[in-house]
C-alpha cells in the first residue's frame, strides 16, 4: 500500500501519464516533475492495424517502461486510461469516443450541450459511433435515434450521460500542500 499512496502524500503533482508506440512496444512514461509513482495500475487501449481493440492494464512501477505487445500485431494507436478510472491529467481538447449499437436504427446523432444541435454518428454493421473533442468542462449527452431521444437504456447500453473532461493542475494550483 506504501508504494501507492507514498507519492499522493509526498508529491505536489498527480500523475501525468504519456504513452507512444514504437515497433512492438509500447512506451509508457511519467512526466510529472517530481514524485514518481512506483506501482500504478492503468488500462492502455491498444488499437491494432485490424481496427480491433484491446485493454491492457499495466502497472506502472518507474519514470519509463515499455510493454511487449508483438502479440497483438502491429498496434497502430494507445489511449491511456480510456474509462477515465484515474485521477490523472487529461489534455485540453481530448478526444471521446461514443458508441451504441442499434441494427435497426434509420439514423443516429448525439446531442448535448457541446453543440447546438444533435451531430450524427457514422454507421459500421450495427454500432454507430462519434470521436467528439472535448475541451476542459461538464458535458451532458443523449442519443437521438431516428429523431428521437431515447429515454431507457437500449439493450443495457446507456443512452445518456454526463462526462467530466478537467485537467487537474488547476485544481492543485488552487489548492497547494
Amino acid at each position: 500500500m506504501t508504494a501507492f499512496v507514498m507519492p499522493w502524500l509526498a508529491g505536489k503533482y498527480i500523475p501525468n501519464i504519456d504513452a507512444r508506440v514504437e515497433g512492438s512496444q509500447i512506451i509508457v512514461t511519467q512526466t510529472q516533475p517530481d514524485v514518481v509513482f512506483t506501482d500504478l495500475p492503468v488500462d492502455l487501449a491498444l488499437t491494432a492495424s485490424s481496427g480491433a481493440t484491446v485493454i491492457r492494464t499495466i502497472h506502472i512501477t518507474g519514470r519509463s517502461q515499455s510493454v511487449d505487445v508483438s502479440s497483438l500485431g502491429s498496434v497502430t494507436s494507445v489511449k491511456v486510461d480510456p474509462e477515465h478510472k484515474l485521477l490523472i491529467q487529461r489534455p485540453f481538447g481530448e478526444v471521446v469516443h461514443f458508441a451504441l449499437r442499434d441494427p435497426d436504427a434509420k439514423s443516429v446523432a448525439l446531442a448535448g450541450n457541446f453543440a447546438l444541435r444533435p451531430v450524427s454518428a457514422a454507421r459500421s454493421a450495427d454500432t454507430w459511433t462519434l470521436d467528439i473533442p472535448l475541451e476542459e468542462g461538464r458535458y451532458s449527452w443523449a442519443w437521438v435515434v431516428d429523431g428521437k431521444p431515447l429515454a431507457a437504456p437500449l439493450n443495457g447500453q446507456a443512452v445518456t450521460g454526463v462526462r467530466v473532461v478537467q485537467p487537474l493542475t488547476r485544481l492543485i494550483a488552487r489548492y497547494p500542500k
